[in-house]
């Protein structure tokens, strides 16, 4: 048999077209489902090799319980010719080599190929799309929550005015002392349904602003004087602040109420006493990556972080935490309303807040105010455009967030890297016990169970200590600053994709 010059070109460029330019991952598989072909894609996406994937079945790139129904499906569609997924497509569970499990989008097709049938299987990765849906189903939750508070405050607030004016004209009137005292109680509940009401207008974004322009740091520093005379003797207040910061445009008193609001949740996080630090530092927003986990357009922005060392939230308490009334406290301590004041404040603010927490592990409040001064988008453009690539070496991503440590894989392998994930220390152990060792392992710090990215981290150096580690965290360096002996290189969150193609080409490069 003979083959045509042509025909070789073509398929040897086809080949290099689809290795250069394709990002979903393409499988080729036989009747059998035995794997015939894979592109690069794949394996980046899956984690196998290409010879450990050709010649197996593609019953290793699912889960359960697809992993045992699939060769059914295969049977059926091969004895009958109906099938409900060939040239439909439809979402599934990928399984990567590490025991991940990644949302996929699958796009079947079959052809003939010497007279025996072929299937091609063409994978789009749906992880960003499917954080991206949790972040919009999140904003939207809390943007009805906030309409629906600011309508009823804003209807409260009118009754108690009329109950206010009625009750400040009996006042005149009643001379009798105990008669007087029952008003006065009176008055004083309706001032606090007042507050209340504020609170609430604050999360609805209906608060009347009185905006000017802020020296951040001077706005932070007298907020600490202040709780220095008020908060508990057990809990130490530190500041971290950056220089020559640029000037924000806010209410200071609504911004000096948030800094004190999230102090004293911060204080009863931390019964046993503790640290408060708050940190000032710029930031630029100039990657697409960085925008969507932070929720801001491109831009130069001042942060706030008010950051502790208490007892910290789980997941799900950190996904309700701005919404109006929830609380972990008792009835006696808390309404609810602090944080849901703090959000309402930073929207209106056309800024943003973020929350950084873990059970045991403290908990990061971060305020993003846009500066004063306005940054268009061509100047928030990197200086260095040309981001450091990586040549397929292999980094172990460990994190314990499922959307965060996909979204980190697959900004790793936009890098040029092979990336492959654990959800914990000791998922990262076993990774390192059962395969080749990797490049750099890349590792948040903050992480449930018994040892934490710092712990791993003093772990690998004493078993592995030619394998290099850089740890990352969205708390104050402060918080997260060890002893030089045992001190790991820290990439901090949020960071833009230039930084982190700098930190990983600078971790892997050293000697």
């Amino acid at each position: 048999m003979t083959v045509d010059k042509h025909e070789e070109d073509d398929a040897t460029l086809l080949k290099a077209l689809l290795d250069a330019t394709i990002s979903d991952a393409i499988v080729v598989a036989d009747a059998r489902g035995m794997i015939l072909r894979v592109i690069p894609t794949t394996v980046r996406m899956f984690g196998h090799s290409a010879a450990a994937m050709v010649g197996h079945s593609i019953n290793m790139l699912m889960p359960e319980p697809d992993h045992g129904l699939h060769d059914g499906y295969m049977q059926r569609y091969l004895e009958t010719g109906r099938s409900s997924v060939i040239g439909i497509g439809r979402e599934v569970v990928g399984l990567r080599s590490d025991g991940t499990r990644i949302p996929l989008m699958v796009s079947l097709g079959t052809a003939s190929l010497r007279g025996e049938p072929i299937f091609v299987a063409i994978m789009h990765d749906l992880t960003l799309r499917k954080k991206r849906e949790q972040d919009l189903a999140q904003a939207r939750r809390l943007e009805e929550i906030a309409k629906l508070t600011g309508v009823f405050a804003h209807d409260f607030n009118n009754l108690l005015t009329i109950a206010m004016g009625n009750l400040e004209l009996l006042q005149a009137a009643i001379k009798d002392r105990a008669q007087g005292e029952l008003l006065q109680d009176a008055l004083g509940a309706v001032e606090l349904g007042a507050e209340l009401t504020a609170r609430l207008l604050a999360f609805g974004r209906r608060s009347n602003l009185a905006p000017e322009r802020i020296e951040p740091n001077a706005a932070v520093r007298r907020t600490v004087q202040l709780l220095r005379r008020t908060i508990g003797k057990r809990v130490q207040l530190r500041l971290a602040l950056g220089a020559d910061l640029p000037a924000i445009i806010a209410d200071p008193v609504q911004l000096q109420t948030a800094l004190l609001n999230l102090a004293v949740n911060a204080q009863d996080a931390m019964p046993e006493g503790g640290t408060v630090v708050f940190e000032t530092a710029s930031l630029r927003i100039d990657d697409p990556f960085m925008a969507e986990e932070i929720g801001l357009d491109p831009g130069v922005y001042l942060r706030i972080c008010v950051c502790d060392t208490g007892t910290g939230m789980d997941r799900d308490t950190v996904q309700h935490a701005f919404e109006p009334f929830f609380t972990t406290k008792t009835e006696a301590r808390g309404t609810g309303l602090g944080l849901s004041m703090v959000y309402g404040f930073m929207r209106q603010s056309n800024g943003q807040a973020t929350i950084e927490s873990q059970p045991g592990g403290g908990t990061t409040v971060s305020l993003f105010f846009p500066v004063a001064d306005p940054v268009t988008a061509a100047d928030v453009r990197p200086e260095n455009p040309d981001l450091l690539k990586g040549a397929g070496q292999t980094i172990l991503v460990v994190e314990d967030d499922d959307a965060l440590r996909r979204l980190t894989v697959s900004r790793i392998t936009a890098l040029g890297y092979r990336a492959i994930a654990a959800e914990s220390a000791g998922a990262a152990l076993r990774v390192l016990a059962g395969g080749p060792r990797p490049a750099l392992v890349f590792s948040d710090v903050v992480m449930p169970g018994a040892m934490n990215g710092h712990a791993l981290a003093l772990h690998l150096r004493a078993a592995m200590p030619d394998l290099p580690v850089l740890l990352t965290s969205g708390y104050a360096e402060q918080l997260v600053d060890q002893p030089e002996q045992t001190r790991f290189p820290l990439l901090r969150k949020p960071f833009a994709q230039a930084e982190l193609a700098a930190a990983l080409r600078r971790m892997i490069d050293r000697p």
